[in-house]
C-alpha cells in the first residue's frame, strides 16, 4: 500500500520537475527575445512596461525574471548595451562623442560621458586614447588629414555591420565575443 503511494508521488515529482524545467525554459525565451529587443532599439529610450508586454506578464514581475534570469535590472542592463555599443562605436569610428551620444539616443552629450565613465570607469575620450595607444593606432593622422569620403564610407560600412551582427545575437555575453578588425 504505502509503496504505490510512494511511485505515485515520484511520479507526480517528475511531473512537478518537468513543468518547472519547461516554465524556466519559456522564462529564458522570453528574456532572450527582450534582450533582442534592446539591442536593436539602444537608440531609443527604454520603456520596462512594454518588454513586460512583450513578455506577457506584470512590469513588476517581468523587473524579478530579468533580474533573477542575468543579475542585473533591466534598465541597468539597457545601460550597459548601450555603453558597450558606445565603446564599438569609440574603438572603430572617428565619430564624436557627441555623435555617438545621439547615435545611442543621448540628447546630452555631458550626461552620456557622465554615464559612460561611471560604467567604463574612463571618459569616452580618454577610453579611446587608451585604445589606440593599446592598438598601435595614437601615431596617425588626425581625421581631419583624411579624406571625408572614406571616413563617411567607413562609418556606414562599420555602422551596417554591427547592426547584422546585433541581430544575430541574442546572448548578452556572444555579442561580447563579436569584434571588428
Amino acid at each position: 500500500h504505502l509503496p504505490m503511494v510512494s511511485a505515485q508521488s515520484d511520479e507526480s515529482h517528475e511531473a512537478d520537475v518537468s513543468a518547472q524545467t519547461g516554465g524556466r525554459l519559456e522564462c529564458a525565451r522570453k528574456i532572450e527575445r527582450c534582450i533582442a529587443y534592446m539591442l536593436q532599439h539602444l537608440n531609443q529610450p527604454l520603456q520596462v512596461a512594454a518588454l513586460a508586454a512583450q513578455a506577457n506578464v506584470s512590469p513588476s514581475h517581468f523587473f524579478a525574471l530579468f533580474k533573477r534570469q542575468t543579475g542585473s535590472a533591466p534598465i541597468d542592463y539597457f545601460i550597459r548595451l548601450r555603453m558597450r555599443r558606445a565603446r564599438a562605436l569609440l574603438d572603430n569610428t572617428t565619430l564624436s562623442v557627441k555623435e555617438i551620444a545621439a547615435e545611442l539616443g543621448y540628447n546630452d552629450p555631458f550626461y552620456f560621458s557622465r554615464l559612460f565613465k561611471s560604467v567604463n570607469h574612463l571618459a569616452p575620450s580618454e577610453y579611446r586614447m587608451s585604445r589606440r595607444e593599446v592598438n598601435g593606432t595614437a601615431n596617425r593622422l588626425p581625421e581631419f588629414f583624411q579624406p571625408a569620403g572614406l571616413l563617411e564610407m567607413n562609418r556606414r560600412i562599420r555602422m551596417a555591420v554591427m547592426d547584422c551582427a546585433a541581430a544575430d545575437f541574442h546572448d548578452f555575453n556572444a555579442a561580447e565575443k563579436y569584434q571588428f578588425a
